[in-house]
């Protein structure tokens, strides 16, 4: 179910409704409920796999990890059958190079694979210690808003707030609309669109011209931007109506002015989840710089693998982890040029790995960039400069937005409206989505991982 589609319109009122005016020690039941319907709309028979991992975590973690046996031989083997059906659906055919498996991939399973680890060694590490009921957990994990695509919580990010239920509370009902509709917008008006100038040059870079090149090229910068952080936008929103504050994962990741400050603030949740259990227990920054760099070079080549089974996500990842290490000191002082052009090496970086990303493996992204460089010699410039302009337009579009990733200017823009201001806002959007999507809005980029 699409946050951005006409069903998720009528489920997410009437899933309100039914939580609210239910009672206080039954409203974690409808959140329950109402999740599963939202994540089995989808597919139903997938539906008892989150419910089945919620279940080992639970079991690890009662009767192994806050049990009288030995924690680490719990802790690893919880992890390893966690992570089992993550390889299973996602890397098997890559790994055996054949069809071991012809099975969709469920959605979010990344997502939920992530998230269960998290608890399951913040548990083990005395982080988080209250001892949670099935009940707790399996709303902890099914939270619809964050299922499928995130942002990656923390058990203390989002367990206390699900058992703080009152009426009296501040259900941010205004704010969290506000923050669904800027979302929505993000990404039916400008992701969308912009899937219309890259996707006709990816599936067939061979009849492209540079025009059509470089709207691909800095187009999927932007797609991929109004994509992810319009779905977390509107994650976000539908949270704070319930009364859940769910945490940023963007921080305007386009004015970085290195690798390293882009992953700081591009799909925050992650880095912080890959920081915390895989470059911190590898040693982190303690043992001299070659240590750092490998263990840096390590963690992004495991968050490549994590976006894909592919050669071109191996060494998108593994090219980032080598940038990040680079731009760590002592090299760092390399970089004196001033601040904005810093920015444009970055972003042009950034974006030239984005083809790995984007690309269906290895070699069809070398044959994209081949292709590109080729175009580039020819000069093949035809398009119109209305078109140009138009395009540019969607290509620098993201700067004025980046101000919209944060809590604060959001909540100062709320204040600031009044209800006729809000009321005209909402409907406005619902009009330009319609008028943009003809009914249908295509799946977020990160349903895919």
């Amino acid at each position: 179910m699409l946050f951005s589609s006409l069903v998720f319109f009528v489920f997410w009122p009437i899933c309100f409704v039914v939580w609210f005016l239910a009672p206080e020690s039954k409203r974690i039941w409808v959140l329950i409920l109402g999740s599963l319907i939202f994540y089995g709309y989808w597919n139903y028979y997938y539906t008892l796999l989150p419910l089945l991992l919620t279940l080992l975590a639970f079991v690890i973690v009662r009767f192994g990890v806050q049990g009288k046996y030995n924690k680490k031989i719990f802790l690893f083997l919880g992890i390893f059958l966690l992570i089992s059906p993550l390889i299973y659906f996602k890397y098997s055919n890559f790994i055996f190079a054949t069809e071991v498996t012809d099975y969709e991939l469920p959605l979010g399973i990344s997502f939920i694979t992530f998230t269960l680890i998290a608890y399951v060694i913040d548990v083990a590490k005395g982080e988080y210690k209250t001892k949670e009921g099935l009940k707790n957990l399996s709303a902890y994990i099914l939270f619809f808003p964050q299922l499928i695509a995130g942002p990656i919580l923390r058990p203390k990010n989002l367990l206390p707030q699900l058992k703080k239920y009152s009426l009296k509370q501040d259900l941010n009902f205004s704010l969290g609309i506000l923050f669904f509709c800027i979302g929505l917008l993000k990404k039916i008006m400008i992701a969308d669109t912009l899937s219309t100038l890259v996707d006709p040059v990816y599936l067939d870079p061979s009849s492209a011209s540079l025009t059509e090149f470089l709207k691909a090229f800095y187009g999927f910068s932007a797609q991929i931007y109004f994509d992810f952080s319009g779905y977390t936008d509107m994650a976000i929103g539908i949270a704070l109506v319930f009364g859940i504050r769910l945490p940023i994962n963007f921080q305007s990741p386009y004015l970085a002015q290195s690798v390293r400050d882009f992953w700081r603030n591009w799909h925050m949740t992650l880095s912080q989840w890959f920081r915390d259990y895989i470059y911190i227990p590898l040693g982190g920054n303690h043992f001299g710089y070659v240590r750092t760099a490998f263990n840096l070079i390590l963690t992004m080549t495991l968050c490549g693998i994590w976006h894909g089974s592919g050669w071109n996500f191996i060494v998108w990842g593994f090219v980032h982890g080598l940038l990040v290490s680079i731009s760590r000191k002592p090299t760092d002082k390399i970089f004196f040029f001033h601040r904005t052009f810093r920015i444009f090496i970055t972003f042009h970086v950034v974006s030239f790995l984005w083809v790995l990303f984007r690309a269906d493996s290895l070699s069809h992204a070398i044959n994209f960039y081949l292709l590109f460089l080729d175009s580039i010699f020819l000069n093949e410039l035809s398009n119109s400069l209305v078109n140009i302009l138009i395009t540019f337009f969607f290509i620098i579009s993201f700067l004025l937005f980046h101000k919209y990733d944060s809590y604060k200017y959001i909540e100062r823009l709320n204040a600031k409206l009044n209800l006729t201001q809000k009321i005209c806002f909402f409907l406005l959007s619902i009009v330009l989505v319609v008028v943009f999507s003809s009914g249908s809005s295509g799946d977020f980029i990160y349903f895919d991982f």
